[in-house]
């Protein structure tokens, strides 16, 4: 591990667990062009937030220069601002949503995990998502919010999105992002009976208002397969990976560990979320005591890929931009799953065979239909 990265992931941890371990000999004070560099890192991955807390709990002459330090401050309050204003548009469609005929929904993502860090204002936010079990539910939605006179656009797996007031919202059918033919009955039976049981002493509260969220199995599931979805294709940051290990420790008591474990057996992602967790133990800080089954897995190749990434692929030096043009990007896309396939089908074969056989089936369905 270089000495930046030594920096980093020692303020990402002392922001994320307040940890006040005495740095290594010789980690402080860093230089200036460190510390702009730190800056661009923590950006690059979305968790400015949780090192600028980190910063914060150094003595001042182990900070960063007096006009950097202001920079980075004045962000976070933007992103405070910007979070606060989310939890007020959620609170107004939880309310509209209430109104009779009520339309029951799940927040998933976002601020169903931000409620749970040391200072949720600070974690980058980015779009609300809904999850409504079923394409009924998000057509259902989609009517009232547009009796709102709000404009919803269709997207192309039954999903539905739409901005209000300046936060874009995304409305989803299905709750787990897998793509193997032969796990879909059971997956979908399972998110059924899942639905809209969670404890009402386990929701997020905003502004008063108690906000549903998933059981803590499958929102275990749900973070898991996000992250594995989103390697596969563009890459994505460390924000998802502080999600997990934050929800992790947050559900730990109230985790069904048996249950999630029978599920991640059956939908075939069992050995990923080992090597999941084995990553997020040794770079993220997470206590082992918190991992609801053992791991062994060496996470350095996965921790070297999410590192060159970035927030959802968006900072990979590596590959080139993403072309315009329909087919040539669809194209891209293929060639950025080949890339990563050696690697993660070690660990989810079903999910890394299945999705590009999946996608190219769309696509050629499209092309059929000269659409």
């Amino acid at each position: 591990m270089s000495r930046i990265q030594e920096l980093f992931f020692f303020l990402l941890k002392r922001g994320l667990w307040g940890d006040k371990q005495t740095p290594d000999e010789g980690l402080f004070p860093a230089t200036s062009s460190e510390w702009m560099l730190l800056y661009r890192l923590s950006r690059k991955h979305t968790v400015q937030g949780i090192v600028y807390d980190g910063i914060c709990t150094l003595p001042v002459g182990c900070q960063p220069p007096k006009m950097l330090l202001i920079q980075w401050a004045v962000e976070i309050d933007k992103w405070e601002r910007i979070n606060h204003h989310q939890q007020q548009m959620l609170c107004r469609i939880q309310m509209l949503f209430n109104q009779a005929p009520a339309i029951p929904f799940e927040l998933i993502k976002g601020l169903a995990i931000s409620c749970y860090y040391p200072n949720p204002l600070h974690r980058v936010c980015g779009d609300l998502d809904l999850y409504f079990c079923g394409k009924e539910g998000v057509e259902a939605a989609n009517k009232r919010i547009e009796q709102t006179g709000v404009c919803v656009e269709l997207g192309n797996s039954d999903d539905s999105s739409y901005t209000v007031n300046g936060t874009y919202v995304e409305q989803h059918p299905r709750l787990i992002e897998l793509h193997n033919p032969f796990i879909q009955k059971e997956l979908q039976q399972w998110e059924k009976q899942v639905f809209g049981t969670g404890a009402p002493e386990q929701r997020p509260v905003y502004f008063g208002i108690p906000i549903c969220v998933p059981t803590p199995v499958a929102h275990q599931m749900l973070v898991s397969t996000h992250i594995l979805k989103h390697l596969l294709n563009e890459g994505i940051g460390l924000r998802q990976l502080c999600d997990a290990a934050i929800l992790l420790k947050a559900q730990a008591s109230v985790l069904d560990k048996e249950e999630l474990e029978k599920r991640c057996h059956q939908f075939g992602i069992y050995r990923w979320s080992k090597l999941l967790y084995a990553l997020l133990v040794k770079y993220i800080g997470l206590p082992a005591e918190y991992l609801p089954f053992p791991t062994d897995e060496n996470p350095d190749t996965l921790m070297e890929e999410v590192w060159e990434s970035g927030n959802f692929g968006f900072y990979d030096e590596r590959k080139a931009a993403r072309p315009d043009g329909k087919w040539k990007n669809k194209w891209y896309t293929v060639k950025q799953i080949s890339r990563k396939a050696k690697l993660f089908f070690l660990y989810a074969p079903g999910e890394t065979f299945w999705w590009p056989v999946s996608l190219s089936g769309v696509r050629l369905k499209e092309l059929i239909q000269g659409k």
